[in-house]
């Protein structure tokens, strides 16, 4: 006599059913851990596109003119003081880093209405300096006698520059510090989500798991 296997019953409608919503609830779950993640890294990666374009450039081209600057200023000096030519080197060679370093914080900045103010009086001030007292030093005798006059303005207009370089300083350093919180807090709040997510996933998909779980299996 044969003996035929019976094939197992079939779920009812109503345990398909539920098997659906654990398919959907899974999916949506699913969507809701892909939009967290994704929105936590785009607003990550803003704050370092922050910093590699606008930030840390701009940090360093401010630190350049300073650096310019002090040379230039070093080597009228010497230069006045001795009457040697050597002394002019580092005046001379600070003339180029001076104007690259201005002209990328024109570029990087002169939009920004917070700080284009600052960026614009630095340069009236570099010029003032340079064409006003500057120039005309390196191109007259050297070891000449002293124009007090001329040398209290030209120290005014110095201490200027670094009045407004320093302020200038300033705020690119709080930016930094601003991008630098709002970043960790992107982080956090990332991981919050991802987490607030998974764990609204593991509700949606578990609920509707144990309807059809009850469903199918058979009563003990």
């Amino acid at each position: 006599m044969l003996h035929v296997t019976p094939h197992p019953p079939r779920p009812s409608r109503s345990a398909r059913a539920e098997i659906r919503s654990v398919i959907r609830s899974t999916a949506f779950a699913l969507a809701l851990l892909l939009v967290t993640g994704v929105g936590s890294l785009l607003l990550g990666y803003q704050q370092l596109e922050l910093f590699a374009q606008t930030l840390s450039p701009s940090q360093a081209s401010n630190t350049m003119v300073l650096e310019a600057m002090v040379n230039a200023e070093s080597g009228i000096r010497g230069y006045h003081l001795t009457g040697n030519q050597t002394f002019l080197q580092p005046y001379t060679g600070a003339r180029a880093p001076l104007a690259q370093g201005q002209a990328d914080l024109e570029r990087l900045l002169g939009q920004d209405p917070e700080v284009a103010s600052l960026v614009a009086e630095q340069h009236d001030t570099v010029q003032q300096w340079l064409t006003g007292y500057a120039e005309p030093a390196a191109a007259a005798p050297g070891n000449r006698p002293i124009d007090t006059r001329a040398e209290g303005a030209a120290k005014e207009i110095f201490d200027h520059f670094r009045l407004v370089n320093d302020r200038l300083s300033s705020v690119l350093t709080e930016r930094r510090a601003q991008a630098q919180r709002r970043s960790s807090r992107v982080v956090d709040l990332g991981i919050l989500g991802l987490l607030g997510t998974a764990l609204a996933a593991a509700t949606m998909g578990l609920r509707p798991a144990f309807r059809a779980f009850r469903t199918i299996s058979p009563p003990l």
